[in-house]
């Protein structure tokens, strides 16, 4: 079975931001930080939503990501954590 839990790489909030984000131009939510040297990008506004969504049944963070057909992101992150010792 595969493991879809989220790796941390901004994808999701690529394709549109949840409720608690904002779209920039790109359509890329802008709280959405540039990726680090693994490749993944956390979302600045983390703490806020995870308050938010401390009590709710489906919360938005920690639910993983499930996205993996045509998410490039994730498998870079994923590439990039197999080549760290």
């Amino acid at each position: 079975m595969r493991d879809l839990s989220c790796v941390l790489s901004g994808y999701c909030c690529t394709v549109a931001p949840c409720p608690y984000g904002e779209a920039g131009q790109d359509g890329v939510c802008i709280y959405l930080a540039q990726p680090n040297n693994a490749g993944q990008r956390k979302c600045q506004k983390y703490p806020e939503i995870v308050k938010a969504e401390r009590n709710a049944s489906s919360p938005m963070m920690g639910s993983g990501c499930s996205s993996t057909l045509f998410n490039t992101m994730r498998e870079t992150v994923l590439a990039n954590k197999r080549r760290r010792p």
